[in-house]
């Protein structure tokens, strides 16, 4: 609900400065006039931005991980929800088109690496492959418990103790075996699992750090423009384009800016910068 008020603010923010530095006796061709120059100076950044994530779930509605592209094991399911990151930081503009210098901090959304406490968690959430916990027959084991064994790792989907991880297989429409995997089928409806066969890792993707950033910009005369910057962060570089509405410049000019509809561009965000 912020993040919506916040675009519309913006939005109407846009409007009426737009309206302002464009009265009737402006010409059309005075509206395209560069004014780069409006963008000087060294500003505070603030940002914030939707994210979807995937929740993985167990056959009994228990949090397990994340989806992450790994096959799902047998009979879990998974459902998208909402997050959301915050990119702070502070950003140096030469007035001539280029964002000379600038750092930044990047917050995830802790549900997205996190096993939620409204999400009824299992014991070892997020699960990882291998767990390096070796099963035990002397241990019991509640749902949710992750162990290795025989090369494989496995979660338990039913409490139990002494039941040892053997892989299902159906013999004359019987099942033997208690281990469940995506390719095992029953005769005589769903298989009755005990454990079941983890394919990989679910743990969730942490986005946040620290990095630097440069970048270019134009401004019209009418204070709108566009603003494309390059973030590196641990070794990888990520290029974000944005649209800016740059009123005069002055101390405490705030700057609004809107992430880009455009393909390939990974921060839908909205925000403002502020001249120190």
């Amino acid at each position: 609900m912020k993040i919506r008020s916040f675009v519309l603010f913006s939005m109407l923010a846009f409007g009426a400065l737009a309206s302002a530095q464009t009265p009737e006796a402006v010409s059309p061709e005075a509206l395209t006039t560069p004014y780069d120059a409006a963008f000087k100076g060294t500003y505070t950044v603030g940002l914030a931005s939707t994210d979807l994530y995937w929740v993985l779930n167990n056959m009994n509605n228990q949090q397990v991980g994340f989806a992450t592209g790994e096959q799902t094991p047998y009979n879990y399911s998974s459902n998208v929800e909402m997050g959301q990151s915050f990119f702070t930081g502070t950003i140096v503009a030469d007035g001539a088109g280029h964002i000379t210098s600038g750092t930044f901090s990047l917050t995830a959304d802790p549900n997205e690496v996190q096993c939620s406490p409204k999400n009824n968690p299992a014991p070892d959430c997020p699960y990882t492959v291998p767990s390096g916990k070796a099963w035990s027959g002397s241990v019991s084991y509640v749902i949710g418990d992750v162990v290795d064994y025989d090369g494989h790792t496995y979660q338990a989907v039913a409490a139990n103790e002494d039941a040892l991880p053997m892989p299902v297989t159906i013999v004359s429409n019987t099942q033997k075996g208690n281990a469940c995997a995506n390719n095992s089928s029953g005769a005589n409806g769903p298989l009755k699992c005990t454990w079941v066969v983890l394919y990989g890792s679910a743990t969730g993707d942490d986005k946040s750090g620290k990095g630097t950033l440069t970048g270019t910009y134009s401004v019209l005369a009418n204070g709108t423009g566009t603003m494309t910057t390059t973030l590196s962060m641990g070794g990888s570089a990520k290029t974000l384009e944005f649209v800016i509405l740059v009123p005069p410049n002055a101390a405490g000019q705030e700057i609004h800016i809107l992430a880009q509809p455009t393909l390939g561009n990974k921060f839908a965000g909205t925000g403002v910068a502020i001249r120190q």
